[in-house]
């Protein structure tokens, strides 16, 4: 595997360039691996760096996803999960638009998926509470 220096994802040995962000693979002799800084321009691109405070504002949601899958609705809480961990891996990656992106998608399905658990739920609730006779 072979490890981008710009962006810092891995791709497979068989490429010569960077499948995420293009960056060109240069083939560097083993010994002098160590002298190269390993993400020397990471931050360059897009100005903002991980100290900045839209990163720490940035939230994944992933407690309420995991939350709502456990209480309220399997797979719709799945898809809250999987949007959560990207958040994470955006990043990482220094990708703040689609952490960003990744952190609103969470926090929809969430609530698609409390919505679709407890709306059930309350229906239920109304009906045995007025519909049925006793």
């Amino acid at each position: 595997m072979k490890i981008c220096s710009k962006c810092g994802l891995w791709s497979a040995d068989s490429v010569n360039c960077c499948q995420h962000c293009g960056n060109v693979f240069v083939n560097i002799p083993q010994d002098e691996i160590e002298e190269i800084e390993v993400f020397p321009n990471r931050n360059s691109g897009s100005g903002i760096s991980e100290s900045d405070s839209l990163v720490g504002e940035i939230e994944s949601h992933l407690f309420k996803a995991i939350i709502t899958t456990a209480c309220c609705c399997i797979p719709i809480g799945i898809v809250a999960i999987i949007y959560a961990v990207q958040v994470g891996f955006k990043l990482r990656a220094n990708d703040i638009e689609g952490a960003i992106n990744a952190s609103d998608k969470a926090n929809r399905w969430s609530n698609i998926a409390i919505y679709v658990g407890i709306l059930p739920n309350i229906l239920i609730l109304f009906c045995r509470l007025f519909l049925v006779p006793s």
